[in-house]
């Protein structure tokens, strides 16, 4: 059956964490009263469902992230229309708590970095590793789902460092964060997540 067209399709970018699902059905039931027109909120498991999705032109308004919002300004003609008022996507690098790394410079060539497929925390990372001398050709990158596997990698010894959006380094349980040493937090304070409305 095709999807009824008077019904906006809405999602959001699949970096959010669990915990935030429900506020984003609310946000959808807010919205849709606001503007009085029904509104169907579809949460991706991943990017590359998430981009299939805005390939197939299933996609009316989105949540997006920096990477993203530049795409899908350039190739499919979305308006960036707000974002979020002195919040900036940061990221923060992690190991394990029970590991010998407590700083970046700490980290080695042959380090593995767990990250999920956002572009933009994986750039920042990147950066964020400099100081310890590792890029792309000495690293290897182990690309895991959520954020919750990133942690997960870090505390089974699969990965020696891993990348997180701030957010949801903050979103994972009290049990887990505990379990992780943050190394270091970006600054950058220009990178913002945007709700951007289709053509």
């Amino acid at each position: 059956m095709a999807p009824d067209l008077s019904i906006a399709q809405f999602t959001v970018s699949p970096d959010f964490g669990p915990d935030l699902i429900g506020s984003w059905f609310v946000f959808n039931t807010w919205l849709q009263r606001r503007l009085g027109r029904p509104i169907h909120l579809e949460l991706h498991d991943s990017f590359a469902a998430q981009r299939a999705a805005l390939a197939a032109g299933e996609v009316d308004m989105i949540y997006a992230n920096p990477s993203d919002a530049a795409v899908l300004v350039r190739s499919y003609g979305f308006t960036p229309v707000v974002r979020p008022a002195q919040h900036p996507d940061e990221v923060v690098l992690a190991a394990a708590a029970s590991s010998d790394i407590h700083h970046v410079e700490d980290l080695t060539a042959g380090t593995r970095l767990a990250q999920t497929d956002d572009p933009d925390v994986s750039m920042i990372a990147r950066i964020m590793l400099e100081p310890a001398d590792l890029d792309a050709t000495n690293t290897t990158v182990v690309e895991l789902d959520t954020y919750v596997l990133v942690a997960k990698a870090l505390l089974d010894g699969r990965a020696e460092v891993g990348a997180f959006l701030d957010e949801a380094f903050e979103g994972l349980s009290t049990l887990v964060r505990e379990q992780l040493r943050p190394l270091v937090t970006s600054q950058i304070s220009v990178i913002h997540h945007a709700l951007m409305l289709g053509p």
